[in-house]
C-alpha cells in the first residue's frame, strides 16, 4: 500500500520486559526519517529524556484525523484492545511483536527497522477485516454499545446452570440454544475463542460471522455461518431467569446480562485495517500456527 505515512502513533503494552528498550529504539527511527511521532503517556514514560521533546503526548488513544498509522508494540492481545478503540481512526494498524507472535501482530523486533522502511516504500497490502458492532438492550432501551474485533460472548457464570438463548437472524428465527453460551466470531476471530470451541476457519475479509454453540445440550446444535452486513444483523434473547450470564466482548471487556434481555449484532461501519507481509498470507500463517503441513 502506498502511502504517505507523516504522522505516527506508538502504542505500547507495559508489561512487556522488552518494551522500554523497544520503543526507544522506535521512536528515534522514526524520527531520524523526519516523521512526527504520536505517543500515550505509557510509552511517553519509557522514553529517554532526550527523546520526551521531540514526540507529541496525547491523553488516551490519537484522535480521527490526528495520524496516518498506527504501531502497536505488543501481542495479539494488546493489538485487540487497542484496535477496538483505533478502527474509528480508519488508519492501518501495524503489530510489532514483544510478546508472543500470532496473528495478528506482523513485525518483530530483529527486522523492526528493515519492515519499517517497506512500509514507507508502499510494499505492505492494506488487508481490510469486517468488525462487529454490538447493540444490548434491557427494557426495550439501549444500554450500551460496542465494537468487537474478535467476538461478542453471551456465556454462563462458573457457577451457573446452563442457560437458554433464542437466536434470530432478521427477525427469522434460528434456534432455541440451551448450552453454556454461544460465539459469534468475526472472521478475525474464528482463529481465536471460536477455534477452541470447535467452530471453523474463515478467510480473514470474508463479509461474514459465525455462531458457535459453547457445549449446547442438543449436539446437533453446530457452528453456523452467516453474512454480516450493515442492513442486517443478528439478534439473541436471553431467556434464563434464575441463571447468571456475562455479554463478553473480545475477552477483554464484559457486562452483565439479564432475564429478557436482547444483543443484537451486525458489521460496523469501521473495518479493522492492517497493513501486512505480501508473502505473509492467511494460509501459510494456519500453516505455521496451526501446524498444518
Amino acid at each position: 500500500m502506498k502511502g504517505n505515512f507523516e504522522k505516527i502513533a506508538i502504542i505500547t503494552n507495559p508489561t512487556k520486559s522488552k518494551a522500554k528498550e523497544v520503543v526507544n529504539h522506535l521512536v528515534n527511527f522514526l524520527l531520524s526519517h523526519k516523521k512526527q511521532v504520536f505517543v500515550d503517556f505509557v510509552t511517553y514514560n519509557f522514553l529517554n529524556n532526550k527523546l520526551k521533546p521531540k514526540v507529541f503526548l496525547v491523553e488516551g488513544f490519537p484522535k480521527q484525523g490526528q495520524v496516518d498509522l498506527v504501531f502497536i508494540l505488543g501481542g495479539d492481545g494488546t493489538l485487540l484492545n487497542a484496535a477496538r478503540y483505533l478502527i474509528t481512526l480508519k488508519v492501518p494498524i501495524v503489530g510489532i511483536n514483544v510478546g508472543n507472535l500470532g496473528f495478528l501482530v506482523e513485525i518483530t523486533t530483529d527486522n523492526m527497522e528493515k519492515e519499517i522502511l517497506k512500509i514507507f516504500e508502499g510494499k505492505y497490502i492494506l488487508e481490510r477485516r469486517p468488525t462487529l458492532k454490538v447493540f444490548h438492550y434491557r427494557n426495550k432501551g439501549l444500554i450500551g454499545k460496542h465494537y468487537c474485533i474478535n467476538e461478542v460472548v453471551i456465556r454462563r457464570d462458573s457457577l451457573s446452570r446452563m442457560i437458554n438463548l433464542k437466536i434470530y437472524f432478521n427477525n427469522y428465527l434460528i434456534t432455541n440454544l440451551r448450552g453454556d453460551g454461544i460465539i459469534i466470531a468475526s472472521p478475525t476471530g474464528s482463529t481465536a475463542y471460536n477455534l477452541s470451541a470447535g467452530g471453523s476457519l474463515i478467510y480473514p475479509d470474508l463479509p461474514v460471522c459465525i455462531l458457535t454453540p459453547i457445549c449446547p445440550f442438543t449436539l446437533s446444535n453446530r457452528p453456523l455461518i452467516l453474512p454480516l452486513l450493515e442492513d442486517k444483523y443478528l439478534k439473541v434473547e436471553y431467556n434464563s431467569s434464575h441463571e447468571m450470564a456475562k455479554l463478553i466482548f473480545d475477552g477483554q471487556e464484559g457486562v452483565e446480562i439479564r432475564y429478557e434481555d436482547e444483543v443484537k449484532i451486525r458489521r460496523s461501519e469501521y473495518d479493522l485495517l492492517l497493513l501486512r507481509k505480501p508473502e505473509e498470507d492467511f494460509f501459510k500463517r494456519l500453516r505455521e500456527k496451526l501446524k498444518w503441513g
